[in-house]
């Protein structure tokens, strides 16, 4: 008996060190984030460079729309980006929202890759525009990338990121594409 003693105290030993171990693993800055995130408070995305109901699960945010634009909006939960090459355009999609992205009449979409296929998706719903939403019970506060490829060449890369009703500001439901002096076209 003594020696299944051992060896129950030398595994419960074991387990408590690795489960130590695992919890210094968690960086405060990652548990600070969560915490903010789960109160609707998700960092502001900088533009500079790119020129329902008792449920709770309404956004406050449309109760003002124009005193709550997100960033790089015109009017409420509009934006029209000015593409380059260069250039890899934000976009803030909302839980069970969707969020349309109509490219240049002369552009035909031709492929979207999605760098978190589990957590968003997007799809081709017209020649030239593009529906991307967060995957219906995905986790919420997430962010990926998006490459979506036109048959002129050009490749639109995007940081996606979604956010829970509980977010402060309009996420984007209607971004225009502009691209600026036919950038990468032949």
């Amino acid at each position: 008996m003594k020696i299944n003693f051992k060896k129950f105290i030398l595994v419960l030993i074991g387990t408590m060190i690795c489960l130590s171990a695992h919890a210094q693993l968690v960086d405060e800055s990652t548990m600070d984030q969560a915490a903010d995130q789960s109160n609707g408070n998700y960092q502001a995305m900088n533009m500079n460079y790119a020129g329902f109901n008792s449920l709770g699960m309404t956004q406050k945010a449309w109760l003002d729309p124009l005193q709550n634009l997100g960033e790089g909006q015109s009017k409420p939960a509009y934006s029209k980006y000015y593409w380059t090459p260069d250039l890899v355009l934000p976009i803030r999609l909302r839980e069970a929202m969707l969020t349309m992205i109509n490219f240049p009449e002369w552009e035909l979409i031709e492929k979207i890759f999605i760098g978190d296929p589990a957590a968003f998706r997007g799809d081709i719903v017209g020649t030239n525009t593009v529906m991307l939403y967060p995957n219906p019970g995905a986790p919420v506060g997430v962010d990926t990338n998006v490459m979506i490829f036109g048959r002129s060449g050009n490749k639109y890369v995007f940081y996606v990121r979604s956010e829970g009703t509980n977010t402060e500001r309009l996420t984007n439901s209607v971004i225009d594409i502009d691209v600026v002096d036919n950038a990468g076209t032949s």
